[in-house]
């Protein structure tokens, strides 16, 4: 049995899979982490259900502890402990190992799963963008727009297969792309001194752009507006109203934020020569995957110059499947532990 986990700051996933078969898990659940002390208590819970539970073949797990695990989490991982960036809690692998009778214990940054889990990605796990039929080989990366912003790439390694580079290109300046972003990046200047692109793409992002145009009508934000924010993130209801076109405001808001993850996602090809393909994951872009699957992003991914022919033959994929890190997670520890 192999142990896999995707640790969030608002939930965390954990599932048991057998070797032969990482995408059907045989014991999987969902715990929402702010309610858990620490990661040990939330993993012995978790392995106490698996055992007292019936699979889905009927058959107790009694006999089914796990031997390899490979926990994804947000931070920076130094000789195998962890202090989590969006966790409450500290994470040491040896610990977790002794305590749990493990013959390996890995703690993967969440980017670096996500990665993995691209390479394990099937058709239904993702749409196309761009460049649906380019042969895939070559530097891949993997741009995560969620909480934050996230990217991390796979360089091709002829004796290793890929190699996962985790980095922090979140917290680089944002650049705007043509008139309008420069218009936003003053707007944002005027609440801080260093805008980066964490700050434009992700969930406060579009909170960002949305209040920008919102200034820029002279108008106020309309009243059932602010009612629908008070009970639930200003962005879902920023995607909602958009999507249905209920509000012209929203709806423009969603086109620039594919316009500036499409400029972000172009230069991070032109910048790594991402022939492999770009990956872009997260929970906000496939929330209104319309607008990506339109003609607006790829135009805008595409704009490079003498460069154009070589980006058409870059495949982009937008992912849709959530459990990607996790899938990740299991790869890395059937494949690479």
């Amino acid at each position: 049995m192999l142990l896999a986990a995707d640790l969030g700051g608002t939930k965390s996933s954990l599932a048991l899979f057998g070797e032969t078969d990482i995408r059907k898990p045989v014991f999987e659940k969902t715990f929402p982490t702010a309610e858990t002390p620490s990661f040990e208590g939330m993993l012995e819970g978790f392995l106490g259900e698996a055992q007292a539970r019936p699979t889905r073949a009927a058959r107790p797990t009694r006999a089914a502890r796990p031997t390899r695990a490979a926990l994804g989490l947000a931070g920076a991982i130094t000789a195998g402990k962890v202090r989590a960036t969006v966790l409450p809690w500290v994470i040491d692998a040896q610990s977790v190992r002794e305590r749990f009778g493990l013959e390996k214990v890995e703690l993967l940054n969440d980017l670096i799963a996500a990665a993995y889990g691209c390479l394990a990605a099937q058709r239904g796990d993702y749409v196309e963008l761009c460049s649906a039929d380019a042969p895939s080989q070559g530097t891949i990366a993997v741009l995560a727009a969620g909480t934050y912003l996230g990217t991390a790439f796979l360089v091709q390694d002829p004796k290793r297969g890929y190699i996962p580079m985790a980095s922090e290109g979140s917290y680089a300046d944002f650049s705007p792309h043509d008139g309008f972003q420069w218009e936003l990046m003053g707007f944002l200047m005027r609440e801080r001194t260093h805008v980066m692109k964490k700050e434009v793409l992700s969930g406060q992002g579009l909170e960002s752009i949305h209040r920008f145009l919102v200034e820029k009508s002279g108008k106020p934000v309309e009243q059932w507006f602010l009612e629908e924010s008070r009970g639930k993130p200003v962005s879902a209801v920023i995607i909602e109203s958009g999507l249905s076109e209920r509000c012209e405001i929203c709806s423009e808001t969603l086109d620039r934020f594919v316009e500036i993850l499409a400029a972000e996602a172009g230069n991070l090809a032109a910048t790594l020569m991402a022939t492999g393909g770009v990956y872009i994951t997260g929970g906000v872009a496939p929330r209104f995957r319309e607008r990506f699957e339109g003609p607006l992003f790829a135009r805008v991914f595409l704009e490079r110059g003498v460069l154009t022919p070589v980006m058409e033959k870059i495949p982009v994929r937008l992912v849709t499947n959530p459990q990607i890190p996790l899938l990740g997670a299991a790869w890395y520890a059937r494949n690479r532990m």
